[in-house]
């Protein structure tokens, strides 16, 4: 009697009798019935063993899911106490994989997944544990592997994906950023070793991708104070932690401030006033740049237009970054911080550093047309230490230059740089750019510039940023001393 569950033939159900005729058809009929109960239990089992099986394992890969990377792990760990070595963790996140799914759909998306997913088992040992964490996200889970061992893996898995993707007639290039973590200790938790492999992902990850980086407390630490001043921007910018100081740009031929640039400063609860180089960094990595910078626009046009309704010098230079240029409408802010205020566009000055134009130029030279059309001036800040800077200036909407300090730092013991300096002020003259210098911080300095016939100048020579209530509409002492 076959017996055939939903799942196909399984076998068959066997009687026998020596007598010829010692099955009548209620016998026939009764085991028609044992093989259907034994058909319909099989079945059971096998849709069981189908759901256990999805339970734990990630539909498209196949792959183990994060609960059962929890369990192996678990088991991993476990085994360190019976027999001692060591256990690595390997955090695997692809690069840029949302512009795959952005640019291709999600159904070729989910095709690369599935392909990155097979290079993996390939790249892995026999006893290694590959999971797949979630979106484009694995988890390598080595039993006997130290921090070498790790890195080795590590590597192969990284030269393993390199190779070019066929999908779908198209070829896809991806890369990825891996943290290794490794642990001899039976005692840790699978949560801080998964978080520690985490953090080495992350710093992979800001070391330029596609690389890999190993645990160490040092990167701990580092990842605390990160989270830790993260936290504390969110925090003063609601607080009002933040201020503004002005410097002054002095204008050479009237010996007067020509304007003030603009530059943030926190007052921190706890650790007292702070720098940019403090904290900016971790206001543009976590995008707290963007409100951030809102908040300087907002000020920055209030203070303008406070001090032209006083009748003393209202041009206010301020920077923006990269990610405000483009990754956020820096247009719609500039207007919304100018009618908020009632600042003149002709009094304001926004200065851009080449980095933030190399990351999307494109983007870039729209968000600058854009504030162009608003009126307000434009600047193209640090010039000279960046590869791009001749072959966009002519091309770009940029009303001035500000030539980095570098150039007055050397001006008076190398004449290479002195020459550098001069042939800038005559490129820009010739494209019809005005030129800022900063740096300048002594009376030698000066009469160079002076010589060079430079127009405006900036530094501490002639004044050190302060608050808007310090800020004096007089000429700068060092020149007020002069004859």
């Amino acid at each position: 009697m076959p017996v055939t569950p939903a799942s196909g033939p399984a076998g068959a159900l066997a009687a026998w009798t020596a007598d010829a005729d010692g099955f009548g058809s209620n016998d026939v009929a009764f085991l028609e019935t044992v093989a259907s109960i034994l058909a319909a239990a099989l079945s059971r089992r096998h849709v069981e063993a189908q759901l256990r099986r999805q339970a734990v394992h990630d539909e498209l890969t196949d792959l183990p899911n994060r609960v059962l990377l929890q369990d192996r792990l678990e088991t991993a760990l476990a085994r360190l106490g019976r027999r001692g070595g060591s256990v690595a963790v390997l955090f695997v996140d692809v690069d840029n994989f949302k512009l795959i799914n952005d640019s291709l759909g999600h159904t070729l998306g989910d095709s690369v997944v599935a392909a990155i997913a097979d290079r993996l088992r390939a790249a892995v040992r026999s006893r290694d544990t590959v999971a797949r964490f979630g979106g484009d996200e694995f988890v390598v889970v080595g039993e006997d592997a130290d921090a070498a061992v790790a890195r080795r893996l590590a590597e192969r898995i990284r030269q393993e994906l390199a190779a070019p993707l066929s999908i779908a007639g198209k070829t896809i290039t991806v890369t990825a950023s891996i943290g290794c973590a490794t642990t001899s200790d039976p005692a840790a938790s699978p949560d801080s070793v998964m978080a520690d492999a985490d953090m080495a992902m992350y710093e992979a990850k800001r070391a330029g991708k596609n690389g890999v980086a190993v645990f160490t407390p040092e990167l701990r630490r580092r990842t605390t104070d990160h989270l830790e001043t993260v936290s504390g921007i969110r925090r003063g910018l609601e607080a009002g932690e933040f201020r503004l100081h002005f410097q002054p740009i002095v204008d050479l031929t009237t010996g007067r401030a020509h304007g003030h640039e603009a530059l943030l400063r926190w007052h921190h609860p706890t650790s007292g006033l702070l720098l940019p180089a403090q904290f900016i960094d971790y206001a543009e990595t976590s995008g707290l740049i963007v409100p951030l910078g809102r908040w300087v626009l907002d000020t920055g046009c209030a203070q303008s237009a406070a001090w032209r309704r006083a009748g003393r010098p209202s041009k206010v230079s301020m920077n923006v970054s990269g990610w405000q240029l483009t990754g956020s409408d820096i247009v719609a802010d500039v207007a919304a911080a100018l009618g908020a205020s009632g600042a003149d566009p002709a009094d304001i000055d926004l200065e851009v550093t080449e980095s933030a134009l190399i990351s999307d130029l494109d983007q870039a030279r729209s968000a600058l047309e854009g504030l162009r059309e608003l009126g307000v001036g434009l600047g193209l800040d640090d010039f000279g230490t960046g590869w791009s800077s001749l072959s966009q200036l002519a091309r770009l909407p940029f009303d001035f230059v500000k030539v980095d300090r570098c150039f007055v730092r050397d001006l008076e013991t190398d004449q290479r740089t002195a020459a550098l300096l001069e042939s800038i002020l005559t490129l820009c003259a010739t494209l019809g750019l005005d030129v800022i210098v900063e740096g300048v911080e002594t009376a030698s300095q000066l009469d160079h510039l002076e010589d060079l016939d430079v127009r405006w100048v900036q530094g501490f020579l002639l004044g050190r940023p302060v608050p808007p209530a310090l800020v004096d509409s007089g000429p700068p002492a060092v020149l007020a001393r002069r004859p």
